[in-house]
C-alpha cells in the first residue's frame, strides 16, 4: 500500500459551520436583536437546536420542551415550521403583531399546542432551507469549488481564489489588520496569534504554503462577514490543508471565530486527538478501535497497516492508517444543489387507509413548496417521484410512481400519482405503517430559453416577498453592528500549533 502519510498536500480548504442554525435563523426571523436571550427551537415536545445562552442554562438538544419550560421560563421557545392546519392559525397570529413582546407571546402559546399537536400536522425544515441557500449563495461569490455538506456546513477548497490573491500586488503583511484584532486563542509556540502567522506569512522565507493558508484565512474571514452583514447570522469555521483537518479545527474559535491548522502544527495536533473526534469515527469505527485500546489518533499511528487489517476490514483500515496522521486526500466536489427532495412523516403504527390519505395530502403540501423553490433557485426539474412505506416487520420499501408534469408540481397532481401508488400496494402489504416518504429526484435543468423566464419569475417573486414582509420578518441591523460584523466579530482567528488543544464543541 501506498504510504500517503508523507503526501505533501498542499491546498487551502475551509470548513464554514454555522453556529446554532437554527435558533439563529429564529432569532433573525423574530427580531430579536439580544444575542444573551436564551433560544431554543422545537419539534413537537422535542429540542432539536439551542443557542449559547440556552446551553449556559443546561439546556441541551433532545431534551423535553415542556421541562425546559418549566425549569427556564425566560427561554424563547420556538416551533419549527409545520405543514397543516395548525400552521394557519399561527400565521395568522403573528400577522396581527405589532412589537417583539406581541410575537413572543405568539410563540410561547404556540409551542404549548405544538407539544400535543401532532396528529393532522408534519413538521416542515423549510425555514432554514431557504436560509441555507442564501448562504451558500454569498460563499460563491468568492469561491467555484464548493461541497454543502448540510444545511448548515460547507467545504471550499479556496487554493484557486488564494493564489490568484497572492499573484496579486498587494503584501501579505498589509492585509494583516483585516484578519487579526483581538480575543485570538494562543494555542502554541509556533504561531501563537494571527499577527505572528501574518508576520512569518510575509516572511521571504516563508514557504507558499503557510502564505497561501494566510490568504485562505483572509478570504474565509470575508466571507463569514458578508454572511453576518446580509443574513444577521454568524459562522465559524476551521482553514487547514485537507478537509478532515479543517472541520476537526472549525469548532475551535466558536462561537463566530476562525482557527487554522498549519501542516507544521499537524502532527502535535493529532496526537491527543480522541479517534471518535475524526469525521465519521464517531459510531461504529471508532468505538472498535477504542475497545481494542486505541482511543486517540496518536495511539492508532502506533498500529501497522498489517494490525489494522487484521483489526479492521481492508478498506476501513486504509483508510484510519491516513486519517489518524492528518492525511485526507478526497478533493472537495462542487456541490450545492441537493440530490434529491424528500418529505417524511412518521406514525405509530397507523393501522387505517384513510389516515394514510391524509398524511399523504401533507408529504403533497410541502413537496409541491419544495420542487418550486428547488426550481426557481436551480433551474431544474425533478424528473422521478417515488413513494416509500415503513412496516414494523418489513421496514421501509419504495415504489416509483407514474411520471407527471414536473414543470408544474401541483400538490394534487402528486397526490394522484401517490395514491394511486399506494392503493395498489394494497392494505394488507402497507398496514400497518410506521412510516410514510415521498422523494423527487434525477434532476435535469431547464434548457436555456425557458431559465430567462424562471429566471423572470423568481425575481418577481422575491419582490413581492420583499414588499409584503411583516414585522415578524423584517429585521433591521444597526449599523453598529454591521460595523462590528464586518471588523471585530467575524475576524477572532485562532492559529493551531505544535501545543494547541484537540478538544471541539459541536455548533
Amino acid at each position: 500500500m501506498e504510504d500517503r502519510s508523507q503526501t505533501t498536500d498542499e491546498r487551502a480548504v475551509a470548513h464554514i459551520d454555522m453556529d446554532c442554525f437554527f435558533a439563529q435563523v429564529e432569532r433573525v426571523r423574530l427580531g430579536i436583536e439580544d444575542r444573551t436571550v436564551p433560544i431554543a427551537v422545537q419539534q413537537w415536545n422535542g429540542l432539536i437546536a439551542v443557542n449559547y445562552a440556552a446551553r449556559d442554562l443546561g439546556i441541551g438538544r433532545l431534551s423535553r420542551a415542556s421541562d425546559a419550560r418549566k425549569a427556564h421560563p425566560n427561554l424563547v421557545l420556538v416551533h419549527v415550521r409545520v405543514v397543516g392546519p395548525m400552521q394557519a392559525e399561527y400565521d395568522l397570529a403573528m400577522s396581527r403583531t405589532r412589537t417583539l413582546a406581541d410575537r413572543l407571546a405568539v410563540e410561547r402559546h404556540y409551542s404549548e399546542l405544538f407539544e400535543r399537536g401532532r396528529h393532522g400536522n408534519k413538521s416542515c425544515l423549510q425555514r432554514y432551507r431557504q436560509k441555507s441557500v442564501s448562504v451558500m449563495r454569498i460563499m460563491q461569490r468568492y469561491c467555484d469549488q464548493i461541497e454543502r455538506a448540510s444545511v448548515d456546513e460547507a467545504y471550499l477548497d479556496l487554493t484557486k481564489a488564494a493564489r490568484e490573491r497572492l499573484e496579486q500586488t498587494l503584501p501579505v503583511a498589509s492585509a494583516s489588520a483585516s484578519v487579526s484584532t483581538s480575543a485570538e486563542h494562543a494555542l502554541g509556540d509556533s504561531w501563537s496569534s494571527v499577527g505572528s502567522l501574518a508576520a512569518e506569512a510575509s516572511s521571504p522565507n516563508s514557504s507558499e504554503h503557510n502564505r497561501l493558508l494566510f490568504i485562505a484565512a483572509q478570504i474565509t474571514n470575508e466571507i463569514r462577514a458578508a454572511i453576518a452583514a446580509e443574513t444577521g447570522c454568524e459562522a465559524s469555521a476551521g482553514i487547514s490543508n485537507n478537509k478532515i483537518l479543517a472541520k476537526l479545527c472549525s469548532p475551535l474559535n466558536k462561537p463566530n471565530g476562525q482557527s487554522i491548522l498549519p501542516l507544521s502544527a499537524v502532527s502535535a495536533f493529532m496526537q491527543e486527538l480522541p479517534i471518535k473526534k475524526i469525521p465519521g469515527y464517531g459510531a461504529k469505527l471508532g468505538e472498535q478501535l477504542v475497545q481494542a485500546g486505541y482511543g486517540t489518533a496518536g495511539e492508532a499511528q502506533m498500529l501497522s497497516y498489517g494490525a489494522l487489517v487484521q483489526l479492521l476490514e481492508h478498506r476501513a483500515a486504509q483508510s484510519v492508517y491516513h486519517n489518524c496522521r492528518g492525511v485526507d486526500l478526497r478533493p472537495v466536489k462542487t456541490r450545492v444543489r441537493p440530490k434529491s427532495l424528500s418529505s417524511t412523516k412518521n406514525l405509530q403504527g397507523t393501522r387505517k387507509m384513510k389516515d394514510l390519505e391524509a398524511t399523504l395530502h401533507l408529504l403533497c403540501d410541502e413537496m409541491e413548496e419544495r420542487l418550486c423553490d428547488d426550481k426557481l433557485e436551480y433551474d431544474r426539474v425533478a424528473t422521478k417521484l417515488t413513494l416509500s412505506y415503513g412496516t414494523p416487520a418489513d421496514g421501509y420499501r419504495a415504489r416509483v410512481c407514474q411520471p407527471i408534469d414536473f414543470h408544474n408540481p401541483t400538490a394534487e397532481a402528486l397526490f394522484r400519482n401517490a395514491y394511486q401508488t399506494m392503493t395498489s400496494l394494497g392494505s394488507a402489504s402497507i398496514l400497518p405503517c410506521s412510516g410514510l416518504s415521498l422523494s423527487c429526484g434525477q434532476f435535469v435543468d431547464i434548457p436555456k430559453e425557458d431559465s430567462s423566464l424562471v429566471a423572470f419569475f423568481a425575481r418577481q417573486r422575491r419582490q413581492q416577498e420583499a414588499q409584503q414582509q411583516s414585522p415578524l420578518a423584517s429585521f433591521c441591523f444597526t449599523s453598529d453592528y454591521e460595523a462590528s460584523s464586518l471588523t471585530s466579530s467575524p475576524s477572532s482567528t485562532s492559529i493551531c500549533s505544535s501545543s494547541s488543544s484537540s478538544s471541539s464543541s459541536s455548533s
